[in-house]
């Protein structure tokens, strides 16, 4: 209507409109960028009144904004893992538990100590697409278990000869993995390590496969 009223005004409002969408994506990729700065500031141990300070000033987001942040991506990352195991219930799983060291040295040495030395857990899923889950039970209701003990040497041999040789390169690389959790602890001993596993055992409640377990197996490496 103002446009037919005053000829002037003929595409001023569509070159108002694309002007104000540049600018919003502009805000996005800025605003973006101070989120970074504001949680890569928050995981160096910057006080929240030094946070706070730059965000005054324009340089990152408020403290408060961080927190709300980590809460969501932390939530965001739950989903994905479900999403993942539902995806590749069909598939084999295999499961990594590794102690994680995270070592550097201290620019401002004390009496005390010149390292930090930090232990990780890190829970890793792996999926292969190309085999089937393995089932609990073989032929003619057999249990996969032997009650025996392990025979090691017959296992090494089996995995090199049928499994580690056939293996092809892309099947070895990181594409099919999902990471779990990382957590900051020290892994001591075989309890431990139990108690890390039974955190892919809530995954399974939490995406309604709880009796997963009973009837299938997924081979875990404790390293």
């Amino acid at each position: 209507m103002l446009e037919e009223a005053d000829a002037d005004l003929i595409g001023f409002f569509d070159e108002l409109f694309r002007q104000a969408t540049l600018a919003s994506i502009n805000n996005k990729y800025i605003n973006g960028i101070k989120a970074d700065i504001g949680l890569y500031l928050e995981t160096s141990e910057v006080s929240a009144s030094s946070i706070d300070i730059l965000a005054n000033i324009g340089l990152s987001v408020s403290r408060k904004t961080v927190n709300r942040q980590k809460t969501f991506i932390s939530e965001n990352h739950q989903y994905t893992v479900n999403n993942y195991c539902l995806q590749n219930i069909e598939n084999m799983f295999i499961l990594n538990i590794d102690n994680y060291h995270y070592i550097y040295r201290r620019n401002q040495l004390t009496l005390l100590k010149i390292y930090d030395i930090n232990h990780f857990v890190t829970i890793l899923l792996n999926s292969n697409p190309n085999i089937p889950k393995i089932p609990y039970y073989e032929l003619h209701n057999i249990p996969i278990h032997n009650p025996k003990d392990v025979d090691f040497k017959l296992i090494i041999n089996y995995i090199n000869v049928n499994f580690i040789s056939k293996l092809e390169k892309e099947l070895r690389s990181m594409k099919n993995n999902k990471l779990v959790d990382f957590i900051l602890y020290p892994l001591h001993n075989t309890k431990d390590y139990i108690e890390f596993a039974n955190i892919l055992f809530k995954v399974f409640e939490k995406i309604e496969q709880k009796d997963y377990f009973n009837n299938f197996i997924i081979p875990t490496i404790c390293d």
